[in-house]
């Protein structure tokens, strides 16, 4: 249990309710199924992340099940990398990335307009792929069953934001950013498996992810090095926003406000509430 607890820097808010770090690449069931495993108790949480996402996750055990309810509820703060110019069918890097042919240029002043508007109401539409359920199953699961997802939209804003950092990138960089991003994959779940393994919990079940994202990324630096003299927007960003809304999809709206595609290349949930 002991490095299960270390390898998610377990804090815990009260007896029963706890604070994790979910790690890039691990799916949020797994942590659950981990803390069930561990502990023998009912476990659940204050609500997901997306596999390629890292950082803050609530989970409640035993009794603290009961207390999940209103950060489910919660606004949520999260630190992303969002890049303009690029896309793909997932909104981030778990599928692989298509680049437009035509181009947008990007303007600093309008990027912190765009922003401005955001804070006020407005509909979002979800990414196909997303945690909503429709009969029982999620998104997810319809899409990877090959079954029609119907476009969903939410009312939501930015309740605050603050953009830490903006620079254009070359297709090398994107491309190095890419092999990077493969090795710490690759070393995320190295860690899964050895905690797994502790426990005695099957880590190795979700090998097929690792091995299906490395493809994807390996066919995504492929696409950049095709269009060596293209040249992206990365933006690092801080937002607050309420429940429900999706940043995969924040990306999208900031993109189509400079008329051109976006997606995430890094996400981390910094506090849910409170916490």
């Amino acid at each position: 249990m002991e490095v299960l607890q270390t390898w998610v820097q377990e804090k815990v808010i009260v007896d029963g309710l706890i604070n994790v770090f979910k790690p890039y690449g691990i799916p949020s069931t797994a942590l659950t199924e981990m803390y069930k495993k561990a502990t023998g108790l009912k476990v659940g949480h204050g609500g997901t992340l997306d596999p390629m996402a890292q950082g803050m996750m609530l989970l409640g055990i035993g009794k603290g099940t009961k207390l999940l309810t209103k950060y489910l509820e919660s606004e949520k703060r999260y630190r992303s990398g969002i890049l303009l110019g690029v896309t793909s069918e997932s909104g981030d890097l778990e599928l692989p990335v298509r680049i437009p042919e035509l181009q947008a240029s990007f303007s600093e002043n309008r990027v912190v307009e765009i922003f401005k508007e955001l804070s006020h109401q407005y509909s979002q539409v979800l990414p196909t792929l997303n945690a909503a359920k429709h009969k029982g199953k999620t998104a997810y699961q319809l899409v990877r069953e090959g079954k029609e997802v119907e476009q969903r939209v939410v009312e939501t804003r930015l309740l605050d934001w603050v953009i830490l950092h903006q620079m254009e990138i070359s297709a090398s960089e994107l491309a190095a950013s890419l092999a990077a991003t493969e090795k710490r994959l690759i070393a995320s779940f190295e860690s899964f498996y050895v905690v797994g393994k502790e426990i005695g919990y099957p880590a190795q079940k979700y090998s097929f992810m690792l091995e299906k994202w490395r493809k994807s990324l390996e066919l995504s630096k492929l696409e950049v090095e095709k269009v060596p003299n293209q040249r992206y927007l990365f933006l690092d960003i801080q937002v607050l926003v309420p429940k429900g809304t999706y940043i995969r999809a924040l990306a999208t709206d900031i993109a189509s406000r400079l008329g051109t595609v976006g997606m995430l290349i890094s996400l981390e949930r910094l506090s849910a509430g409170n916490h």
